[in-house]
């Protein structure tokens, strides 16, 4: 992070109005980098291990959804997410509050470990239960299925032009049960438009 020497001074509503990752890793830098148990760093040449060995991931955006919450999910690692106005993968498809902490508000950063601890046992094993059967969704290498997960999303994103658009058929059986369906999308046709979107693919 640029100019870190800055942000402690830097009050929390100038930080919250920065455009690259909304304000969270600025955030998180303040205010957690020093915390027991949290590694907070620019960068780190043991990323795979970091991810294996850590119960929640922190998957903050940069200027848009990046590779750290596919790193999150791919590690099986329970991410958690910070309210945002960028959609995240198949955010529409996809119920992330199963296996994630999500639309924390960044007030939350300041007192992320206790939010974290308040985390019960049953729910972490719910969450982390959730996560292994969501993560197949994402992964691009073999026995993934974030292909067809992106054909899919292409397809629903057609419908809004030609609404007989069969898309249920590019999903396997296996994981059709996963992903929500056209009737209870928010963003079905004639409903709220989507927010800004990353379909998939890192």
């Amino acid at each position: 992070m640029s100019e870190k020497h800055l942000v402690d001074q830097t009050p929390d509503e100038q930080l919250e109005r920065e455009a690259y990752s909304e304000g969270v890793r600025q955030l998180l830098w303040k205010y957690q980098r020093l915390t027991p148990g949290f590694k907070v760093v620019d960068r780190s040449p043991t990323y795979a291990e970091d991810y294996a060995s850590t119960r929640y991931c922190l998957a903050p955006l940069g200027v848009g959804w990046g590779v750290r919450l596919l790193w999150a999910i791919e590690a099986g690692c329970i991410p958690v997410l910070f309210s945002s106005q960028v959609a995240a993968w198949f955010e529409d498809a996809i119920d992330y509050g199963s296996f994630a902490l999500r639309g924390l508000p960044k007030t939350a950063l300041r007192t992320l470990p206790a939010v974290l601890e308040a985390v019960s046992l049953e729910q972490r094993a719910a969450l982390q239960a959730s996560l292994w059967r969501h993560r197949h969704l994402f992964l691009w290498r073999g026995g993934g299925f974030a292909y067809n997960m992106t054909l899919h999303e292409l397809c629903w994103r057609a419908r809004r032009r030609r609404a007989k658009v069969h898309c249920a058929a590019l999903l396997p059986a296996e994981i059709a049960s996963l992903v929500i369906p056209a009737a209870a999308r928010s963003n079905g046709v004639g409903g709220r438009e989507p927010r800004r979107a990353r379909l998939g693919g890192p």
